[in-house]
């Protein structure tokens, strides 16, 4: 029977050790991803990271580069800040990690070497016995007045790059006397950790700062009368605006039905899923017609939405790619002529054009209605694409479309 231990079966207890290890150590690394992709995973983590070395304590800290400071100099800087940033530790509650950061940071004897040391020569760990001896370190005050209230005695830690921006994340992890200092294997793991933890800190950084631009984007949306509301290929809803939703309760003829747009009268809602069909395939990259403009018929005496479909560009199969602005006849809006001649220098026939686009005409119907030649409309068209740096129509409606949401309605 074999136990444990026995001489005979030491190597089979290293190897069994070693793969119950390293099953440990890829859940640690996909909690860290996880966490990486939702802030509020990161106490998790943190915790079974604590869990993962014996260790009683545990934080993780963000830190920023200041201009003019070194590295360890700034490690106080971006603590706090929202979002962007994360200051966790796992047994502590969130005072007593202020005030080890706001007063034992440059006082404990080995943070300063880490942050100095990790954070210019690469992603490094340390024992806090290689930078602070135990005799040291129980003469100093930081144990007395903080780390003995606290169990803090062993300690290792790291720090590294974050692999997109200026910044670097400080890791450490303690334990109480009583359970023994951390063993090399300990350190070893840590430091197998550390390359994930400036990757997972960039994949947290870009997606808030992608949060922040969709959040920003979102309110200015919200702040404008002109309705207007993401879809899918499929035409399920992936975003509105505060005045899309007043619209869409408002007398019918077009509203969302479980979480889709849909035209009452059959034959529109066809034409309105065909167009975004078409329209999404344009903003992906593939050759389709451009945004169009319908007419969708509401119950009199209400008259007909105008709906015109724009595509989303770089958008992926199973994102949003059309964006549908609304407009209500009822509540009629001046087309900004005099905004696109001053601010763009077009003339008045090339603003023209710009507009009848926007209401949905064709480059033929533009020329019948102005009695010129279609070969001059497709010239004041070019005329338009270069003096407003677009090169597509559905370009140019867009930019009629945002110029016309930020001018006052006339009732």
């Amino acid at each position: 029977m074999w136990a444990p231990g026995e001489p005979e079966n030491a190597e089979h207890e290293v190897q069994v050790m070693t793969r119950l290890s390293e099953q440990a150590t890829v859940a640690l690394t996909a909690a860290l991803y996880w966490a990486a992709t939702d802030p509020h995973l990161f106490p998790a983590f943190v915790e079974a990271l604590c869990a993962h070395h014996g260790a009683s304590k545990a934080y993780l800290h963000h830190v920023v580069k200041q201009p003019g400071l070194s590295w360890y100099e700034s490690s106080r800087q971006g603590i706090d800040a929202p979002g962007e940033s994360f200051s966790i530790g796992v047994n502590h509650p969130r005072e007593t990690q202020r005030e080890y950061m706001a007063r034992w940071v440059d006082q404990d004897g080995f943070t300063n070497a880490i942050l100095a040391r990790g954070l210019t020569q690469g992603p490094l760990v340390f024992d806090r016995r290689e930078t602070c001896p135990d005799a040291e370190f129980e003469r100093s005050a930081f144990h007395h007045e903080f780390a003995r209230h606290h169990e803090l005695f062993h300690l290792i830690g790291g720090a590294g790059f974050s692999l997109d921006s200026p910044a670097g994340f400080f890791v450490l992890i303690g334990r109480p006397r009583s359970l023994g200092a951390f063993p090399a294997w300990d350190v070893q793991a840590l430091s197998l950790l550390l390359p994930h933890l400036g990757r997972a800190q960039a994949i947290h950084r870009q997606l808030w700062n992608l949060r922040r631009e969709r959040d920003t984007r979102a309110l200015a949306l919200d702040t404008l009368d002109r309705p207007c509301l993401a879809v899918d290929a499929a035409l399920r809803v992936e975003w509105m605006n505060i005045a899309a939703e007043g619209l869409l309760r408002g007398p019918g003829g077009l509203s969302v039905k479980g979480g889709q747009v849909r035209a009452e009268v059959a034959w529109q809602h066809e034409q309105l899923r065909e167009a975004v069909r078409r329209t999404a395939l344009l903003g992906r990259g593939i050759s389709a017609q451009a945004g169009s403009t319908l007419a969708i018929t509401r119950p009199a005496p209400a008259g007909p939405l105008r709906v015109t479909v724009m595509p989303l560009p770089g958008a992926g199969e199973d994102c949003m790619g059309v964006l549908l602005w609304l407009e209500d006849p009822d509540q009629v809006r001046p087309m900004p002529l005099e905004v696109l001649r001053q601010r763009y220098g077009l003339t008045a026939a090339e603003a023209r054009v710009a507009v009848r686009l926007s209401q949905g005409d064709s480059v033929e119907e533009i020329a019948a209605g102005s009695q010129v030649s279609l070969g001059t409309v497709r010239n004041q068209l070019k005329q338009v694409f270069a003096k407003t740096d677009t090169h597509r129509q559905a370009q140019v409606v867009q930019l009629v479309l945002s110029l016309a949401a930020a001018l006052p309605d006339r009732r």
